[in-house]
Formats: C-alpha cells, structure tokens, sequence
C-alpha cells in the first residue's frame, strides 16, 4: 500500500468515528419515537412521505398489513434488481456526466437466469433492511 491508500483509510476512518454520536442520537429519537415531533429537523419531510404513502402515523399496524407491506416491498424490490441487470447495456450516464459512468466496461445485460438468481439473492439483505425498519406490531 502507497501513502494515498493510507490516507484514504484515515480519512475514512475519521469521517466515520466523527459520524458516530450524531448518527447514535438519531437512532435513539427513531426508536423511542422523538424522532416525529413537532419541531425535528425531519418531522416536515416525514409528514409530507406520510402524507403521499397515504399512511396514518397515529395507527399501528398489525402482523397481516406488515406481512403485506413486506411482501410488496421485497417483489417491488426483486422487479427493480432484475430488471435493472437485463437492461444493463441500455443504461446512460446523466447529463453532464461521461456517457459510461454507470456501464464503464460497456457490459451488455445479464442472461435471464443469472439476474434472477442474483435478484432473488439480494432478497434477504432486503428483507433484513424491511425488519429493522419495521414499526410495532400487534397481534
């Protein structure tokens, strides 16, 4: 390893035990529901998701909504990673940005069977991201 690399990593590592206590304190408001009072810096954008979702805060969700929920998020999910690896060769860098930015190697899409099997594959990473973030459940 050169300097550079070296550098790197500090930088890295400074930037990440620097993120440490407010990312610590926002977790905390999240899970002891602070986090959607009147007045958080986020309680604004929250409130315009809900509002668009459709959904009521003040309610709690039961074990068949969550499972529905989750089930519609993981296809949702499944669709976008497949869809995305087949249409890889179609894909094009944003404006302004070299043409190849997102494709660099000019690759053409993923057979059928391999983007399901690396779609399919993603799904518990999916699901464990759709678990952590899940609200109270009543049964």
């Amino acid at each position: 390893m050169n300097s550079s690399q070296y550098l790197q990593i500090g930088i890295y590592l400074f930037v990440l035990v620097a993120c440490v206590v407010p990312l610590g304190n926002y977790m905390a408001a999240i899970y002891t529901d602070k986090i959607a009072a009147p007045g958080s810096r986020m309680a604004g954008l929250e409130a315009l998701i809900y509002r668009l979702c459709r959904v009521d805060s003040s309610l709690d969700m039961n074990w068949k909504t969550y499972a529905f929920a989750m089930l519609i998020f993981n296809t949702i999910g499944l669709l976008f990673v497949y869809l995305l690896q087949r249409v890889q060769a179609l894909v094009v860098g944003l404006p302004g940005l070299p043409a190849n930015i997102f494709n660099p190697q000019g690759l053409g899409g993923v057979a059928p069977d391999q983007a399901f099997n690396t779609a399919v594959s993603l799904l518990p990473i999916l699901i464990g991201k759709v678990m952590v973030a899940k609200p109270p459940c009543h049964i």
